[in-house]
């Protein structure tokens, strides 16, 4: 068994901030093939809107049956449709959804026993620090040519 080097009497956590198409999907990807605790805020918001969950739920109840596709899951392209148009709409997703996917982040947090835990968070506010009990915040960038050198495997 291996010993774990604690920070601060706790495996450090690190956010990975960056936009949307930033690249932190990939830093994740790059870090679980390293063996590290790698967490993407949005696999635990798939996960938890998944048939069945309570948050799908109370994403329908909140904005309707017309939220769900014909198999039952989410329709995250009817979500967008609306929360992207509508200020009030996004504040009511944020209020349903942020809850929930921060408890889960830092249940998979608490759980890990590496060195370091490592989470993607696409939309980074102060606030995370705090609930997340973050140690630091790295932010991820690419820039068009090193996506396309990713994509083409150059």
């Amino acid at each position: 068994m291996s010993q774990v080097t604690l920070y601060r009497g706790e495996v450090k956590r690190i956010a990975l901030a960056g936009g949307i198409g930033a690249g932190k999907s990939t830093v994740v990807d790059y870090l679980r093939s390293e063996g590290h605790v790698a967490i993407d805020a949005d696999e635990a918001y798939r996960q938890l809107t998944a048939p069945g969950q309570p948050l799908l739920d109370a994403l329908v109840d909140a904005f309707g049956a017309a939220a769900l596709s014909a198999d039952g899951e989410l329709d995250r392209s009817y979500l967008a449709s609306i929360v992207f148009t509508d200020p009030a709409a996004l504040r009511q997703l944020n209020a349903i959804t942020h809850g929930p996917i921060g408890l889960e982040i830092r249940r998979q947090l608490d759980a890990s026993t590496g060195d370091v835990g490592f989470v993607a968070i696409p939309l980074f506010r102060a606030e995370h620090r705090a609930q997340l009990a973050l140690d630091e915040m790295w932010s991820v960038q690419v820039t068009q040519i090193g996506r396309a050198s990713c994509r083409e495997r150059v």
